[in-house]
């Protein structure tokens, strides 16, 4: 009988030790090489390029463009001329509106340090958008 149960024990044993061999290379130790596929595949191939959506502003007035937008516009010319008016349009936007974020900082902020901070930046924004507006008249690039 206990020759019976001990014979028994053994190939019960064997039959759990194959299929456990049979899982582990089925399933489990397939997923660690496909993970080692993939890894070498990703080290093989480019890094992805994500892009921007197209701009759904106004390329040449800059209105409805983010700052981000306004930069890769400016990467993509390649004539001079139309570079200087693009920059000057772009820039002069952005400064009006840090003028006008600056100009809130007044009635809403009770920091004096913030105030002091935007009444000095309004009038650098002020210096640089006047220069860029008669640069703009002086050289054509605006038709008011």
């Amino acid at each position: 009988m206990h020759k019976k149960t001990l014979i028994l024990g053994i190939i019960l044993g064997l039959a759990f030790a194959v299929a456990g061999v049979y899982v582990w290379e089925t399933y489990l130790n397939k997923s660690e090489k496909n993970q080692a596929q993939i890894a070498q595949q990703g080290s093989d191939q480019k890094a992805p390029v994500f892009t921007q959506p197209a701009p759904e502003g106004d390329i040449d007035s800059g209105d409805g463009l983010t700052s981000i937008q306004m930069f890769e516009e400016l990467q993509k010319v390649t004539d001079p001329e139309e570079f200087n008016r693009k920059y000057i349009t772009y820039m002069t936007l952005l400064r009006n509106n840090e003028s006008g974020m600056s100009r809130l900082v007044e009635e809403k902020s009770n920091r004096q340090e913030l105030k002091t901070a935007a009444a000095q930046s309004i009038e650098a924004d002020k210096t640089f958008i006047n220069n860029m507006v008669l640069w703009q008249r002086l050289w054509g690039y605006t038709d008011h």
